[in-house]
């Protein structure tokens, strides 16, 4: 998965990995997706929301005017930059590329 910038939720769980212990943030992502010119689809940068609801929000008003756009939440160490392998889809349309294309 590809490293995010997003808006965090407030008072994150904390984890320990070994001795350090790590500040755990749920991020909640817009990634919009438009056709190149040579045909291949191309992300624009992400728009980090305050909460899932403004992503979902916002990626549904985002649907019909990009090729895809995909809201989705995740949890990661942004001090580390380590994100979760699964994210949690709020809203998906349009063609995407991997992982969100699936299902």
């Amino acid at each position: 998965m590809q490293c995010f910038v997003g808006a965090a939720s407030a008072s994150p769980p904390l984890q320990t990995q070994g001795d350090k212990i790590m500040a755990t943030e749920t991020v909640h992502i817009v990634q919009a997706y438009v056709l190149a010119k040579n045909g291949a689809v191309r992300a624009e940068p992400q728009v980090g929301c305050k909460d899932a609801e403004e992503a979902r929000r916002k990626a549904e008003r985002l649907a019909p005017l990009r090729h895809g756009v995909v809201a989705f939440t995740v949890s990661a160490d942004t001090e580390l930059g380590d994100y979760d392998e699964e994210a949690t889809i709020l809203f998906k349309a349009g063609t995407l590329p991997p992982p969100f294309d699936e299902g």
